[in-house]
């Protein structure tokens, strides 16, 4: 995500391991963290949330000062409205489809 994968590639990748999304990485971080960080399309922000909506919340390592996905939604305007809806609102949104 952070080196700007094709999306066909991700949206694939996540539809054949959605596990992917609970990995923890570089400074704990999920992969919810680096796409908000690097602006993801917001074809796979939404994706990335859909399948694991309680990113949202992870804070990541003490050292990067405990930032949620959300942290970043300032930083690019397509995924801000996505970033910050709440959890709540997602689960919701998910379990009803």
């Amino acid at each position: 995500i952070g080196f700007k994968a094709p999306d066909e590639f991700i949206l694939k990748l996540l539809k054949s391991y959605p596990e992917a999304t609970r990995v923890h990485g570089t400074d704990d971080w999920l992969p919810l963290h680096v796409a908000a960080m690097w602006g993801t399309s917001a074809s796979v922000m939404e994706a990335l949330i859909r399948t694991y909506p309680q990113a949202l919340d992870d804070g990541g390592q003490e050292s990067i000062k405990g930032r949620t996905p959300r942290h970043f939604s300032a930083r690019f305007e397509h995924n801000r409205k996505l970033l910050e809806r709440s959890t709540e609102d997602w689960m919701g949104l998910i379990n009803t489809e």
